[in-house]
């Protein structure tokens, strides 16, 4: 029955369906179609957005096999082919009976899939020629010539089309009607599927024949002909796979061993891109390769595989949807964009070291060097660097802690990498992907050993130190959290769906940080002019400030003690004239004193940014005024209410005796 032909009635839906083994396919292949579509898109978005410069060329020939699985599974949709293996023989056929196409429209479509089918075994095959290109020295002219041939990526274009015109040709002249298979192929669909071979569209090979006159056997040159080359093509792309992704691999494991500091992020994006090729060589080879060869070769040996052969066009149906996914999941820019979303914290940040050379026999002799606490509710995280023992190598760590640490045990799953930043090369830094780490009460931080020799990372030819400085940049991701409470917190790096109008990006040189324009107009005293853009360039590397004026921004806490002090967002709050951040900060420094004096340094920070109320409370505490506290006050800064507050406080309390 045709699909076309159900009856929708909710009863009767689901016994006709499933008496209508060609609607399910139709079904099957319509879902197949729409999710190959989807990820293939999001794929080609990804290489096209999000792919890391030193990908190269190598990204067009990525984008190159997503537009050919969507070709694909679009022409498998529209063909809906039905394979069989019987016998002496194999059949694709489709049936144009009630359908959109007449029989020389149908055979175009038969031939059409084959043809893009053998263009894939070229597919797989160019991939492993090109990583092998990429990766593998000179060793004699031949391989030169291989080398040649995999960096031209117009070659490479054009083979996966000469396959498709190898094999359509194949299937044209080999496996179209012939009077010896005509009568065969008669029976075989009247038996199995009940069908007229007139209503249907298909290419054979029938490798044995009946004598009619004698009842030998004997063999249909033109289907071992169409079967020779068939086996050149699957053997061709084959030996690509296996052979050159061998030599791929032993050429990755030596550079590896062998790579100096600065090349390792170049050699760590080939390893990322060589197990993606590897899982996308699986699925093939699962999806594709052995089904059909058990599809060919099985009538060639008389081995009767019958039913299990129509699970080769549903097969072949599943592989244009999951052979994206490899590559979306493995490759880490582009996993790291699909699985943004960390409500209980990410933690981004740059953090320079100065006075690096004077800094390092402090390091060996005094322990670890690490930045402020960056903070974001109830969970701090800091980096830094450590010397171990015997003090030639550099060590980078990372460290937790809690704001209000509980008696109990507690726990934090994360995602960390650390990275050493390249001046040189901004686009490489040296980095480390650590994986998921467990903190917890008694195991609070997570390290890298051996990440460069001490006289290497002092030498400006490197790229790693400069102007006597070096930065060191942590990337952690909460994934879970045990034995305290972490409230949900805002992640600012995840980009909105789609360009929106309503978003406002500051752009670091490193990182995009997303607000709403609503909120920060709600909080700027002339908030006009950030509708008239959509960006904020910052030319410089993030380093967590930003994040913490956001955090207040949309009402979070202001951290006294965090790796940004109340002074940087107090900054960042004057440069947008964001006054109801700036008051915000006053109530947590008066707060922080816990009943004590307020110290010296907030009560300038008070002077700078006009925050009476600290001014006030300081006061307040005071039975008199020490003229010391007062002169080391930055007059010239000072605001008249700040002054006329000190002065009537000296008026009536006078000046303390010494």
């Amino acid at each position: 029955m045709p699909c076309s032909q159900i009856s929708w009635r909710f009863a009767s839906f689901i016994p006709d369906l499933m008496s209508s083994p060609r609607c399910l396919q139709h079904i099957y292949q319509s879902l197949c179609t729409m999710i190959s579509l989807i990820l293939n898109s999001v794929l080609i978005y990804l290489i096209l957005y999000k792919s890391p410069k030193k990908l190269g060329d190598y990204k067009w020939l990525m984008i190159y096999t997503a537009v050919f699985e969507q070709i694909y599974t679009v022409v498998d949709l529209l063909t809906e082919p039905t394979a069989y293996s019987y016998g002496y023989s194999f059949v694709v056929f489709r049936r144009y009976n009630a359908t959109w196409t007449d029989s020389n429209k149908s055979q175009v479509l038969i031939v059409t899939w084959c043809g893009l089918f053998g263009s894939s075994m070229a597919v797989f095959g160019v991939h492993f020629v090109y990583r092998f290109a990429s990766v593998h020295p000179n060793h004699s002219l031949f391989w030169n010539k291989i080398q040649a041939f995999g960096r031209n990526l117009l070659v490479l274009f054009a083979v996966p089309i000469v396959y498709f015109i190898w094999w359509c040709f194949v299937c044209i002249i080999y496996c179209r009607y012939s009077p010896d298979t005509f009568y065969y192929m008669r029976n075989i669909t009247k038996t199995l599927y009940n069908l007229n071979i007139e209503d249907i569209s298909y290419i054979s090979a029938v490798f044995y024949v009946d004598d009619p006159n004698n009842g030998s056997i004997h063999l249909s040159w033109g289907s071992w002909i169409a079967l020779v080359q068939f086996s050149t093509m699957v053997g061709s792309s084959m030996f690509c796979v296996s052979f050159l992704g061998y030599l791929c691999y032993s050429e990755l494991s030596s550079q590896l061993s062998m790579t100096s500091s600065q090349s390792q992020v170049a050699n760590s994006l080939k390893k990322q891109l060589y197990f993606a090729l590897v899982g996308q060589t699986v699925i093939p080879i699962t999806f594709m390769y052995l089904p059909v060869c058990v599809f060919v070769f099985g009538p060639v040996f008389m081995v009767e595989i019958g039913v299990i052969s129509t699970y080769l066009t549903h097969a072949v149906t599943l592989y244009p949807v999951l052979n994206p996914l490899p590559n979306m999941f493995i490759i880490k820019s582009y996993r790291n964009t699909i699985i943004d979303r960390y409500p209980l914290g990410r933690f981004k940040s740059s953090y320079p070291f100065a006075n690096i050379r004077e800094a390092i026999p402090r390091v060996i002799e005094r322990g670890p060097l690490g930045c402020g606490w960056f903070q974001k509710m109830n969970i701090s995280w800091t980096h830094g660097i450590v010397i171990p023992d015997p003090h030639d190598m550099l060590t980078l760590y990372v460290q937790c802690k809690l704001v209000d640490e509980p008696a109990t045990p507690w726990k934090i799953e994360a995602e960390v990498s650390i990275s050493l930043h390249n001046y040189n090369d901004p686009e490489a830094p040296l980095n480390y992907d650590l994986g998921i780490r467990t903190f917890q009460n008694n195991f609070r931080s997570a390290r890298h050993d051996n990440v460069m020799n001490i006289n290497d990372l002092l030498d400006e030819n490197f790229g790693f130190v400069k102007n006597n400085e070096i930065r060191v940049e942590s990337d952690i991701r909460i994934l879970t959290v045990e034995g305290f409470y972490q409230p949900r917190v805002i992640d600012y790096r995840v980009p909105p769906p789609e360009k929106q109008n309503h978003i406002l990006a500051f752009e670091y040189e490193d990182a995009k940080l997303y607000v709403h324009k609503a909120i920060l107009s709600f909080h700027l005293q002339y908030p006009d002019y950030i509708y008239s853009t959509n960006s904020f360039p910052i030319k410089r590397l993030s380093s967590g400030c930003l994040e913490q004026y956001l955090d207040a921004l949309y009402g979070f806490p202001i951290y006294i003690h965090a790796r940004q002090t109340v002074k940087d967002i107090l900054s960042v709050a004057r440069t947008f004239i964001t006054h109801a951040i700036s008051q915000r900060a006053a109530p947590a420094i008066i707060y922080d004193s816990m009943g004590q004096d307020i110290p010296k340094n907030h009560v300038e920070l008070a002077v700078e940014f006009d925050l009476r109320r600290v001014i006030h409370a300081w006061l307040s505490k005071m039975d008199s005024v020490r003229k010391e506290d007062v002169e080391g006050l930055n007059i010239e800064e000072m605001s008249g209410e700040v002054m006329k507050a000190i002065v009537r406080k000296v008026i009536n309390s006078g000046w303390e005796k010494n």
